[in-house]
């Protein structure tokens, strides 16, 4: 069954003003803080299935006092013990970062095993930075 977007649009069911249809989808949230110079930011909101919570993918593109330029991401994946949204929003992560221009950075809570479905897919598309003798989930 394909997954639905959590994220609906004004005049669609449980569309409108997102602040007062909450019960219905909840907000998601993701944030990135920095201190240097930021030169574009986007949401990429993740689908979801029908009982599943609304998430996002962040992304801020920053220049560097170097004159260097570099992309960081973050997100919160779905935590539902059956991964099928997890595989869902991982590969629509892949697809939007994959083409980026800059060197990117991915940090977030994933909710999944160094040996899951979900990780395996990221690893397609990007570098495990993490400590493989000793990878804990979250």
């Amino acid at each position: 069954m394909p997954s639905k977007s959590c994220h609906p649009r004004a005049g669609e069911a449980g569309g409108g003003d997102p602040v007062a249809n909450r019960e219905i989808c909840p907000l998601p949230f993701a944030a990135i803080l920095s201190n240097h110079t930021i030169i574009k930011s986007r949401t990429v909101p993740l689908p979801c299935s029908p009982k599943g919570e609304a998430r996002v993918a962040v992304e801020i593109t920053i220049a560097l006092p170097s004159t260097d330029t570099i992309a960081f991401g973050a997100t919160h994946l779905e935590a539902a013990k059956d991964e099928t949204d997890r595989v869902n929003q991982a590969k629509k992560i892949n697809e939007e970062f994959s083409a980026n221009k800059y060197p990117t950075i991915l940090a977030g809570d994933l909710n999944a095993t160094p040996e899951s479905l979900p990780i395996s897919l990221l690893k397609n598309s990007w570098t495990d930075a993490s400590d493989q003798n000793n990878a804990e989930p979250t």
